[in-house]
């Protein structure tokens, strides 16, 4: 049995145990609550309470009398905080995955491309709300992703007018370098193509952020604080979209027709619609287009976008960037410069027996037609004569015939401002040649005279693009003078307050006596009277129309189909062209598209739309619309 002593001695180490413990806790309490207690406290109320990045809505894009062609709408997006999805990291972005049904390849990529994000990653947006459903029903087994609603742009007509307005596409490496100190971060959304890229900055507006408490599985449960973030400036443009919808089912159609009646050929095509008074552009068009919903919200985007570059790609913006040997639709350029040298007066006959030298057979021979025997300007122009046009073009020469392409507005760019610009297209002359085949024999870098007579009748060498073409016969239809093609009629802010409205700017003046402008212009009013290429599409128009049909050989197939116009005459109001890549005949593929974009247009003058208020009341161009 323990002595006295020794229970006393026991206790006393006991005591000493229990004072050492407490003085330990003591210590340790001290060092929590005065040495780290801010620390301690910023690291518990980091656990519950994070920062959120809100971004902007896109501004709206409106057509000429203020309808909607593009908005935006709300959608569910799949987002990751960086510094919470490290536990399991691997399972749960391969569990996300198999629930979207994407490659869990491209979430890592987007976590490693935005690597020391302070705000959360958008890993996927516009997911489905099945899918919304199943991660939410999963989300204690997947730390570090939630699911939050976001703006989303939509796209409400489909494919109409995809060229031009174009589609977001997440932003690059390079340009967040490029674009840095903007407040672009690596998950954003920018403009890849059209209007969406070519007005960036004045579309997507000012992201704001949140500072909001989380639970224990990260889900935001209140907002702290709230910086608001500022929507886009919105644009109006010059497009009217009743036109704009005629040219694309017009062409469309044709197009289907031509698919139908030679399955194999790729067929495409263009049409642009510009007001000669201002450069406005009312339609432009281009087909085959695509869906810019699916490139920019679609979950299959990268194989949708890989099925568009097949031929005919879709992604070709056909009307400014698609170059084409012109064929007949040049023939006025012709004309002017044979006019302009003195080598005819409109009146001068010339025998067209369909035949030309070095071989050359005129189209109405190959199509089992008569020869027109003698002729003149105006009735060469009507009916389109190779022949009479291959006399002229070699008496002017090459040389001429490049001068006054040239002054016309052939071989370089119209000043459209748009992304991606548009091309220039090729004025060939000796020099041009020679260049071209520099690397080959002196044999191959001479120009001969035939290929004289193939650019007098816009073939051979010479290229263009619609848009180009439109010029010109925008300079036609005003005696001289062409305006900037421009399509942006104004910006407005969130406000709808105007913060900039467009001006025509005279771009190019051509000073011809007026005399050789009308004579012109008395040649294609005849090609959509009897005897005229194009009267079989313009015999019922309620309205007096100029124009030309062309039809262009092409190595690669069938002939392009081309036709230009503009009415109504005396007081031109609008310009179309139309070009059908191997629609054959220009009297049988263009001209319809054009005729029913001319309709349209006539129509929606006579019967325009309720304009909103903001519009006011006449055309956000500057024209007054009666």
């Amino acid at each position: 049995m323990p002595t006295e002593t020794l229970v006393e001695r026991r206790l006393f180490v006991l005591r000493v145990l229990i004072g050492v413990i407490i003085a330990l806790l003591f210590v340790r309490l001290v060092e929590l609550q005065l040495v780290k207690g801010e620390e301690y406290a910023r690291r518990a109320e980091g656990n519950r309470i994070r920062l959120m990045r809100t971004g902007a809505a896109r501004g709206l894009i409106y057509d000429r009398y203020g309808r909607v062609l593009v908005t935006n709408r709300t959608a569910f997006a799949l987002v990751a905080w960086p510094q919470d999805l490290t536990k399991d990291k691997d399972r749960v972005l391969a569990t996300v995955a198999d629930i979207l049904d994407l490659p869990v390849e491209s979430f890592q990529e987007t976590l490693a491309k935005n690597a020391g994000s302070p705000v959360p990653i958008v890993l996927a947006r516009d997911i489905d709300p099945a899918a919304v459903i199943a991660i939410e029903e999963r989300r204690q087994e997947l730390p570090g992703v939630f699911v939050m609603e976001m703006p989303a742009r939509s796209y409400p007509y489909g494919e109409l007018a995809a060229h031009l307005v174009g589609y977001l596409g997440p932003i690059t490496r390079e340009e967040l370098q490029l674009w840095r100190g903007e407040g672009y971060v690596g998950t954003d959304q920018v403009g890849r193509s059209g209007l969406e890229r070519q007005y960036e900055r004045e579309l997507r507006g000012i992201p704001g952020g949140q500072q909001v408490e989380v639970d224990a599985s990260l889900k935001p449960v209140q907002v702290l604080g709230e910086l608001p973030p500022v929507p886009g400036s919105n644009l109006v443009l010059t497009i009217d979209l009743s036109v704009q919808q005629a040219a694309e089912e017009a062409l469309a159609a044709a197009l289907k027709r031509l698919d139908r009646s030679r399955p194999g050929t790729p067929h495409a095509g263009s049409v642009v619609a510009l007001d000669p008074r201002s450069g406005a552009i009312l339609a432009l068009a281009s087909k085959p287009a695509y869906d810019p919903d699916r490139l920019t919200n679609g979950p299959d985007r990268g194989r949708y976008y890989e099925t568009l570059l097949s031929q005919p790609s879709a992604l070709l913006n056909r009307a400014v960037q698609g170059v084409y040997p012109p064929g007949s639709v040049f023939k006025p350029v012709t004309a002017i410069a044979a006019l302009m040298t003195g080598v005819i007066d409109p009146e001068t006959k010339y025998y067209a027996d369909g035949y030309g030298p070095y071989g050359k057979k005129d189209w109405m021979i190959s199509a089992g037609k008569k020869a027109p025997g003698w002729i003149d300007l105006y009735g060469a122009i009507a009916i389109s004569s190779n022949d009479y046009f291959w006399e002229i073009g070699s008496r002017v020469g090459v040389d001429g015939l490049a001068q006054y392409a040239r002054l016309l507005g052939f071989g370089e760019p119209t000043g459209f401002d748009f992304y991606p610009p548009e091309r220039s297209g090729t004025v060939p002359d000796r020099e041009y040649k020679r260049k071209l085949f520099q690397n080959r024999g002196l044999s191959e870098q001479i120009w001969y005279p035939a290929e004289t007579l193939d650019f007098a009748i816009g073939q051979g060498y010479l290229t263009a693009t619609p848009l180009q073409v439109a010029q010109l016969y925008m300079l036609i239809a005003n005696r001289g003078t062409a305006f900037r093609p421009y399509v942006v009629a104004g910006v407005l802010d969130s406000e709808y307050n105007w913060l900039q409205r467009a001006e025509p700017e005279v771009t190019r003046q051509v000073s011809l006596p007026v005399e050789i402008w009308e004579a012109v212009e008395q040649g294609m009013r005849r090609v959509v009277q009897p005897g005229g290429t194009a009267y079989g599409s313009f015999r019922t128009a309620k309205y007096p129309v100029a124009g030309k049909t062309g039809t262009a050989q092409t190595s690669s197939g069938p002939s392009h189909a081309w036709f230009a116009a503009y009415a109504p005459v005396g007081a031109p109001e609008i310009v179309v062209v139309v070009m059908v890549e191997h629609g054959e005949g220009g009297s049988s593929a263009a001209a319809p598209i054009a005729r029913a974009v001319l309709d349209a247009y006539f129509k929606e003058k006579n019967e325009p739309p309720i304009r909103p208020a903001w519009l006011g009341e006449s055309s956000p161009d500057g024209d007054t619309v009666n």
